[in-house]
């Protein structure tokens, strides 16, 4: 039964695939689908009896059976013919007789294995024919999509009229569409059967509702290919190859996402103390200190899904745009010279397809300079061992701190922190009377120094820069006595032309005091010699004073 039904279905599925395959080629009318389905019906059932036929003379009657299984095992003893017989036949005889060999043959029956006496060669070919015929009626199925699936429904449905299928079918890409506004369209046509070799392409601008016609060529690769370019605004299109016409489709052509404002506000480093600065409009390229805030507000052409900048250079990075109703806003802070976009993308995921670079320059904190003004490149000590420092600097924004850095005899550094003055933004001085004192300098030592200053760069650090070392020296004991021997012989020389002058003033009062005996009414001009003859006199009082103060 089993080799029946499987040979059976092999026959069936053949029969089936050859009637929707000469479907596939002749689409036939009602009346031949009929024949069709009739020899299909007919060739499965008479090969269902031809099978059946084969299958019963191979197997044999049930005596023939029986006396196989005798042969096979002797230990029957003829029994079980013997009891098919007395089962299946009037019992002339004794009944109880023939029981009784009846159930000696069950005994019989039920030890022995007749496993070995079944073939199973039929089967597996029935079964093999099956399998095959199923495989190539699934490639079939699958190999022609278009073909198989319609030939074996009109096939099932033999009545129906159907018209005539075209001996060929043709797919289209992209369909319905959407494009961005200067964006190019293509259109792919791939055929299959025996195609024409060409189409129309039947297009229309929307805004103009003209339909033009296109007579494209079909390639050898049974591919056609249509392009619309740059196109500008919506257009509707549709192919036709013979009896065969696609829909008509649409592009939609939309605009991306652009920027159409920008504004940019710096807001510098606390140290600087500057405000902060907004840039004028759409201008984006930034020249600002390190450390400097950008705040950008960027306003969208349109609604965007989001929004980003991305930053080249050595601070390689994106930045997304948050939402802040209509406008997209971010935050950076300037570390290095780069170049940057602003990238935005709507809800279709369109972005803009050449936005437009802006620089970023970083302006550098300038070192500061600082120099002294007071006391000279080289000088001496006094006796009092102070030095008066007067010292002058200057920054762009601001300074920390000063430092004295000086070295001894010892030859080791020291510092010491000077009070710094700001007299405005980027000037300070430095007014400061060092005592040499505390060194205990030995005649004809000397002392180095020199100035150091520190700007207020809160980003980078603070910014050192040092003046030209100056020198100090302690005179000896001889250079003190010739100096102040030098600076007696100028006293006697001062005094020598003091004393010179006053007798000239006092020739004057005295020249004065006789007119004013004789002509008690001065003229003018006599008034005014005496006055400055007494103005003189003040001047020398003065001088002597000072001449008397070098000589302690």
């Amino acid at each position: 039964a089993l080799t029946l039904a499987l040979a059976t279905g092999a026959v069936g599925l053949a029969g089936l695939l050859v009637a929707v395959l000469l479907e596939t080629v002749g689409a036939f009318p009602p009346v031949g689908r009929f024949v069709l389905l009739g020899g299909w019906v007919g060739t499965t059932v008479f090969t269902a009896w031809f099978i059946f036929s084969r299958v019963r003379r191979a197997v044999g009657t049930h005596e023939t059976i029986a006396r196989d299984i005798e042969n096979a095992y002797p230990e029957f003893n003829e029994r079980l013919i013997a009891g098919w017989e007395f089962a299946t036949r009037p019992v002339s005889g004794s009944r109880s007789l023939a029981d009784s060999v009846v159930r000696e043959a069950a005994l019989v029956l039920e030890k022995v294995d007749l496993r070995p006496l079944i073939s199973w060669r039929p089967v597996a070919r029935s079964a093999g024919a099956f399998f095959v015929t199923f495989a190539v009626v699934c490639v079939s199925w699958f190999a022609f999509p278009d073909q198989i699936p319609s030939a074996f429904n009109r096939l099932v449905h033999p009545t129906v009229q159907f018209v005539t299928p075209p001996p060929f079918s043709f797919t289209l890409t992209p369909g319905n569409t959407r494009l961005v506004r200067g964006d190019t369209l293509t259109v792919k046509v791939r055929f299959s059967g025996s195609y024409p070799r060409s189409a129309v392409v039947f297009s229309r601008d929307l805004q103009t509702q003209a339909w033009r016609s296109d007579i494209v060529s079909v390639g050898d690769s049974a591919l056609l290919i249509w392009q619309a370019l740059q196109l500008r605004s919506d257009i509707e299109y549709r192919v036709v190859a013979g009896e065969l016409e696609s829909p008509t489709y649409r592009v939609t052509v939309v605009n991306p996402p652009a920027v159409e404002r920008v504004r940019v506000v710096l807001t510098y480093p606390g140290y600087t103390g500057m405000s902060p600065d907004t840039l004028p409009e759409n201008e984006g390229n930034i020249a600002a200190l390190t450390g400097t805030v950008a705040s950008f507000a960027v306003h969208p052409s349109k609604p965007v899904q989001r929004g980003e900048l991305r930053f080249f250079g050595r601070d390689t990075a994106v930045v997304a745009l948050r939402k802040e109703g209509n406008v997209l806003a971010a935050n950076w802070t300037v570390r290095h010279s780069g170049d940057y976009t602003i990238h935005l993308v709507d809800e279709f995921g369109y972005s803009d397809r050449n936005p437009i670079a802006f620089r970023i320059t970083t302006v550098a904190d300038e070192y500061p300079s600082v120099r002294i003004t007071e006391p000279e490149q080289e000088s001496d000590l006094g006796a009092d061992m102070l030095v008066p420092l007067v010292v002058e600097a200057r920054d762009d924004f601001g300074f920390d701190r000063a430092e004295l850095v000086y070295r001894g005899p010892d030859g080791r550094p020291k510092t010491l922190r000077l009070p710094l003055t700001t007299l405005e933004r980027g000037r300070a001085e430095v007014h400061y009377t060092w005592d040499v004192g505390e060194l205990d300098l030995l005649p004809e030592e000397r002392v180095y120094y020199r100035v150091a200053v520190y700007d207020n760069d809160r980003i980078s650090g603070p910014k050192r820069v040092e003046s030209e070392e100056q020198v100090l020296r302690f005179p000896s004991a001889a250079e003190v006595f010739a100096e102040a021997q030098q600076q007696q012989q100028q006293a006697i020389v001062d005094l020598s032309a003091i004393t010179r002058q006053a007798d000239e003033v006092a020739r004057q009062l005295e020249a004065a005091r006789r007119e004013l005996l004789k002509n008690p009414s001065l003229s003018w001009e006599t008034r005014q010699a005496s006055q400055r003859a007494l103005q003189q006199q003040r001047e020398l009082n003065r001088e002597l004073q000072a001449v008397a103060d070098s000589l302690r």
